[in-house]
């Protein structure tokens, strides 16, 4: 769960800093333009690919960040063609647009894996079956069995709860709180 969080607040910095950099182009046109690019791409994390890591949806997650990060990194690097003046700050721009892929990726990285439902529904039915054979084997006319039997099925109902519950780190988690100001202050 930690590194989950990590990672996104990763993310979350590496806008940022793309966002101050941009700020730094020497071309205002290429400047524009790449702080165009950075709040469609704030946007796309808050709205297209958050929903993607909460629903542990892998492939979507991944293709949408391609796709986002794509996007980003051809208009920096039409910007950059563009500017004349050979500015190092694109140096820190490509740096961090680098970090930003490697973070994105570690943010996905985090989904459980695509088998993990399967593994959820095994637990339920063995879950199922342990308390349907402990039934079957204890005289449940007896007060205390019945307890016990009681006992047991709701701690397995607990278990199951908690590997669902733990199989998704973003389910219940809104996306970094610094992306989500950004955003809703307009701020590139």
């Amino acid at each position: 769960m930690q590194a989950a969080q990590d990672a996104s607040q990763s993310v979350a910095a590496d806008v940022t800093r793309l966002s101050g950099l941009a700020n730094h182009i020497p071309d205002s046109a290429g400047a524009d333009a790449v702080e165009r690019a950075i709040s469609t791409y704030r946007s796309s994390l808050v709205s297209k690919q958050w929903p993607l890591l909460q629903s542990a949806d892998w492939e979507g997650a991944a293709s949408g960040e391609v796709q986002s990060t794509g996007a980003l990194v051809n208009v920096v690097l039409t910007a950059r063609d563009a500017d004349k003046t050979s500015s190092p700050i694109w140096g820190d721009i490509a740096s961090t647009l680098s970090t930003l892929s490697q973070d994105s990726a570690s943010q996905i990285d985090q989904l459980p894996a695509s088998s993990a439902a399967m593994r959820i529904w095994t637990v339920v039915v063995l879950g199922v079956a342990m308390l349907l054979m402990t039934t079957a084997f204890f005289p449940t006319r007896v007060r205390p069995y019945r307890l016990a039997i009681s006992i047991m099925a709701a701690l397995t109902s607990l278990l199951v709860f908690m590997v669902v519950e733990a199989s998704n780190p973003y389910a219940h988690h809104d996306p970094p709180s610094q992306l989500v100001q950004q955003l809703k202050s307009g701020a590139s």
